[in-house]
């Protein structure tokens, strides 16, 4: 690759007059650049050069792939780059292959003897389709009636019960399996004041993320949800539970695997809607649903996640225990809740907005955090005027776990003072709860920093596997 040389006459392109017309008009070198200049453009330069490499004979089975490629195709040169994503090191090991493979959107990858084909991988879920019915069977579909919990037949249109008649519409792609069945509390229906405040705020909304590439940006500068998608099985059946306006289901969906989200709040849905069928994630799907009655088969899923909603609820127990339901045994729970603790901090801060009506940097550092002024809105409209919320200890959730059949495997930050989340961190491997005083040592040591994400604890957990 110490060489560059003229790309020979006979396979330089004669520019057309529009193509002269956007080398004039886009000075700018990428714009430049994409105007085909030769039969092999993808290596040809501006000034009509190349930086090639040569292969003969000497290289034995390397060579006659290019030999047959070049029967096939009438072209003997392929694109030699380096096989890895932008964020990581060039791959050295099957497994670092398939793993590039699986995040990006190659349709094969050979190793040695095997090729494997993008299409053939397995998914643990079908993407939904409005645009015809399921093509997966019923024991293969997730879909259940929230009332009775029988299975639904999907279609484009509706989403039907066999067994009772019953049917629920599918709008613009999504199904509406939302039904009113919440615990009710003397501020009212929790669930309906709550649907009512997201379709007025939105959050998070996509105001600094307008692509792809731009989504996995964001999501990989949170270590949490990078490790998400690193750890993750591809064929894993993920469901996320109050998904909102769907950025992690569209970022865990941009590798092959299939996700589902799901919320009560149609506003959010149509964000997360738009911005998958604009960059094209189609492994992503959204229903609308109650987390109360959930329009989905119990012990289905393999990893349901719950990030930050549950204590949005009218009874986060019962809501606890309702989406554990959903997991499959031997599956993973991941829930995200306020901390009794560290929210203290955070009570004053709202308390000051809602006296005063100020909200600048000095009440919350997030805010010189949050790039645009739609994204600061949702914040702090998320953060300081919500009309319901609850906050919970280390301890109240390990009781949940034990009494619905869970294992705990993760907190985090860590059920002791030490580091919050390491950057390698196995999120799946089983850890030590802790002892009930080094966990209130733990809640109380982040109390000083927990506010800054809200005052925010994560605990993970595997349901046990039945036994007749």
């Amino acid at each position: 690759m110490l060489l560059v040389t003229p790309v020979l006459e006979q396979h330089r392109l004669v520019l057309s007059e529009e193509q002269r017309r956007t080398l004039t008009a886009h000075p700018d070198l990428i714009e430049r650049a994409a105007v085909p200049r030769s039969t092999i453009p993808a290596v040809t330069h501006v000034d009509y050069s190349a930086r090639v490499q040569t292969v003969d004979d000497r290289h034995g089975r390397f060579h006659r792939l290019l030999q047959a490629f070049q029967r096939v195709t009438g072209c003997p040169v392929l694109v030699n780059t380096s096989f890895n994503l932008a964020w990581e090191p060039i791959v050295h090991t099957p497994e670092e292959a398939y793993h590039t493979f699986m995040q990006s959107e190659m349709d094969a990858l050979v190793l040695e003897d095997y090729v494997i084909l993008k299409p053939e991988q397995p998914l643990g879920l079908r993407p939904w389709a409005s645009s015809g019915p399921q093509s997966e069977s019923l024991e293969e579909s997730p879909w259940a009636d929230p009332v009775t919990g029988e299975p639904l037949v999907m279609s484009s249109r509706a989403a039907g019960n066999p067994a009772t008649g019953a049917s629920y519409p599918v709008e613009d792609g999504i199904p509406r399996l939302y039904v009113r069945d919440s615990p009710r509390t003397s501020e009212g229906d929790i669930t309906d004041i709550v649907k009512q405040f997201y379709e007025t705020t939105p959050f998070p909304n996509y105001d600094d993320v307008d692509n792809r590439r731009a989504l996995v940006e964001k999501a990989r500068a949170g270590t949490f949800a990078r490790l998400l998608n690193e750890q993750i099985p591809y064929d894993a059946r993920v469901l996320e539970v109050g998904c909102g306006t769907g950025q992690l289901t569209n970022f865990l969906a941009i590798a092959h695997r299939a996700v589902l989200g799901i919320d009560v709040c149609l506003n959010s849905f149509q964000l997360a809607q738009r911005f998958k069928t604009d960059q094209g994630l189609e492994r992503a799907s959204f229903a609308q649903m109650n987390l109360f009655r959930p329009g989905l088969k119990q012990s289905f899923f393999d990893v349901v996640i719950s990030n930050g909603v549950l204590h949005h609820t009218s009874d986060c127990r019962a809501a606890f225990a309702a989406i554990g339901r959903l997991v499959t045994p031997g599956g993973h729970l991941i829930v995200g809740l306020y901390s009794a603790y560290s929210r203290k901090v955070h009570a004053v801060r709202r308390a000051v907005v809602r006296l005063t009506g100020v909200t600048s940097p000095w009440l919350d550092p997030q805010f010189d955090r949050l790039a645009t002024s739609g994204k600061r809105d949702a914040w702090f409209q998320d953060q300081y005027h919500h009309p319901h919320e609850t906050s919970h200890t280390l301890d109240e959730v390990l009781e949940w776990l034990q009494a619905d059949g869970f294992t705990f495997v993760n907190f985090i930050p860590k059920p002791a003072p030490g580091v919050v989340l390491g950057s390698r961190e196995q999120l799946f491997a089983p850890r030590c709860a802790g002892t009930a005083v080094g966990r209130m040592v733990s809640q109380v040591a982040h109390v000083s920093s927990g506010y800054r994400e809200g005052g925010f604890f994560t605990v993970i957990a595997r349901r046990g596997r039945e036994t007749s």
